[in-house]
This record gives structure tokens, sequence and C-alpha cells, in this order.
């Protein structure tokens, strides 16, 4: 019985295969030191940015002084959004709208779960809108609107305020409705009626 062990042990199949099996779990461990040590990076570079948004450093001086890309898409994303607030903190509207349009087609482009996703666009679409009234971009904006596939109640609201804004009065009741009709609560089903033009 040893000797039938032994024969197959020295088996060049089995030694093949079992050089193969240690040779993947090398492979994989490998694999995992540096997707660890990636992810770890990116902490650190993630914690180091938020310090410098913390500091009075401008949007320009941010953006010069930092490589703010991420290998990770959350903090890639996190990132863009925390810098865009503070681009809005800092009233330049012109690098918030870059910034969420980057972050909107970041989005679009990922394969982020499609609830999250729809959450997460439905926030930074709303920002964006809220930046063109800023910049008093009409027709970037209109076009967003045009092309979005968002059906949700602060979109349709923020849509409306946009189309207020530029005195575009059809077009706002339009959106103002779509809002009313998806809105969950008696309250705010009035105050989007008392939006209407």
């Amino acid at each position: 019985m040893i000797d039938q062990l032994l024969r197959y042990l020295q088996n060049k199949y089995f030694l093949s295969i079992l050089g193969i099996f240690f040779a993947v779990i090398l492979i994989f461990n490998i694999a995992n030191y540096f997707s660890e040590r990636s992810k770890e990076q990116d902490f650190f570079q993630f914690i180091k940015l938020g310090e410098l948004i913390s500091s009075d450093a401008s949007i320009s001086q941010i953006e010069e002084n930092e490589n703010w890309e991420f290998r990770n898409f959350g903090y890639s994303l996190l990132s863009k959004s925390i810098v865009a607030k503070k681009a809005l903190d800092q009233e330049n509207y012109i690098e918030a709208s870059r910034l969420y349009s980057e972050i909107i087609n970041l989005l679009k482009s990922s394969n982020t779960d499609e609830g999250t996703k729809l959450i997460l666009l439905d926030q930074f679409l709303s920002n964006y809108l809220r930046v063109l009234i800023q910049l008093e971009d009409f027709e970037t904006g209109s076009l967003m609107i045009k092309e979005s596939d968002n059906e949700s109640v602060v979109f349709f609201e923020v849509a409306g305020d946009f189309y207020s804004h530029f005195n575009e009065s059809i077009i706002a009741n339009e959106f103002y409705d779509k809002a009313i009709n998806l809105a969950e609560d008696e309250a705010s089903r009035n105050i989007l009626k008392l939006k209407k033009l």
C-alpha cells in the first residue's frame, strides 16, 4: 500500500497538478496583496485630499497641488463631489459645473448597482441644474434635461425651477405637474402647486 502511494506521489501528472495548484495560490496571494496595497494608497491619498480641502486652499490650488485621481471608483466619485461642493462654497460655478458634468459621466458609465446609480444621478443632476441656473446657461441645462431619463420628484422639481428661472412657464409647469403626480405626501404636492406659474 505504501509502495502504491509513493508511486502515485512520484507520478508526473500528480506533481504537475500539485505545482499548478501552488502556482495559482501564489498568484492569487500576490494579486490580493497588490489590491490591498492599492486600496491603502487610495485611502491615504483621500485623507491627504481631505486635509487640503478643509484648508483655505482654492479650487485651482487643489487641482494644481494634488493628484486626486483614484483607482477606486468610490474614492474618485466622493473626492470629485467634495471638491465640487468646495467650488460652490467659493462661488466658482464654472469649476463646479465641470466637476458635476464629470461626476455624471462617471456615474453613467460605471457598473454601479442601478438603484444606487439612480439615487446618485438624481442628486448630482439636480445639483448640476442648480449650478447651470447660477451660470445662466439655458442651452446646456435644457439639453441635459431633455437627454435625462431621470423620473424623480426632486429632478422634476429642479427642472421646473430651471425653466421657471428662464421664464419658460409652460415647460416649467409641465415639470411641476410631473413632480406633483409623483409626490408622496400632501405637503410636498402643495409646495409644488405654489411653484406653478
